[in-house]
This record gives C-alpha cells, sequence and structure tokens, in this order.
C-alpha cells in the first residue's frame, strides 16, 4: 500500500511536535545536571562536512547536528550558554569563552595525544606521563 505525501508531512509533524517536548524535557535534565560532558565531531551530512555536538550526564545525552564546529553552534544548542556546573570537554578554546561554569579537562583526550606523541613522535616523555 502506498502512503501520499500528505500522510508524511502529517507524521512528521506530529513527530517533529512530540520530539520538541522531549527535547525540552532532556535540555532540563542536563542543565540541572552538575557535570556535563561536551565534545564534538565531524560527520558527513547529505556529502557535506557537518558537526555532532553532544552534551552529556551519566543518564542522558543530547546530539545536535550543525554546519559548523564552534561557537555558534555550542551557542543554538542551548546547553552551555545556560549551564552553570562542571563542563568536562576537551580545552578546546570555544569552551572557555563561557566563563559562568567551571571546567574540566577529559581525560581520555590526554591520554589519546600522550599516546599519538609517544607512538608517532617517539617521544618517550609522553609513555611515561601515560
Amino acid at each position: 500500500m502506498a502512503i501520499s505525501p500528505g500522510t508524511c508531512v502529517t507524521s512528521d509533524e506530529k513527530f517533529f511536535k512530540k520530539l520538541e517536548a522531549f527535547e525540552n524535557t532532556l535540555k532540563a535534565h542536563l542543565l540541572a545536571t552538575q557535570v556535563l560532558h561536551f565534545d564534538e565531531t565531524g560527520i558527513r551530512c547529505e556529502k557535506k562536512l557537518a558537526w555532532v555536538h553532544v552534551a552529556s550526564s551519566p543518564r542522558a545525552t543530547l546530539y545536535t547536528l550543525h554546519a559548523k564546529r564552534g561557537q555558534q553552534a555550542m551557542d543554538e544548542a542551548n546547553i552551555l550558554p545556560h549551564f552553570k556546573g562542571i563542563a568536562i570537554h576537551d580545552h578546546w578554546f570555544p569552551y572557555f569563552s563561557y566563563k559562568q561554569m567551571l571546567h574540566g579537562l577529559c581525560n581520555a583526550h590526554h591520554w589519546r595525544k600522550l599516546t599519538f606523541m609517544h607512538e608517532e613522535k617517539q617521544e618517550e616523555w609522553a609513555k611515561q606521563m601515560k
């Protein structure tokens, strides 16, 4: 049985409205959390580079897709501008533009960089630091 384009549009609108309420609840949960982890990674979307921005707590994760990687995308995701807890991130400079929170640096990122320095650049100090 074929589904008409009108049925698809109507279904999309209903799902969007339900997801909007879910997204608002998710954002409220994240903003109430004391410690959040933030990261971003590139992804191909419609043959173009886009960025997935992540805000996560132990219980929930918000993924937002944006054409840009920087502060504009972070602002539009609407978590970092309002978060007042401890933000754990990879010490990428745009995170530090948010002054209302405390910043913690992600040791998994440090570990990867130390591994790279040791394995690819033969830096012995990096192995010792790990």
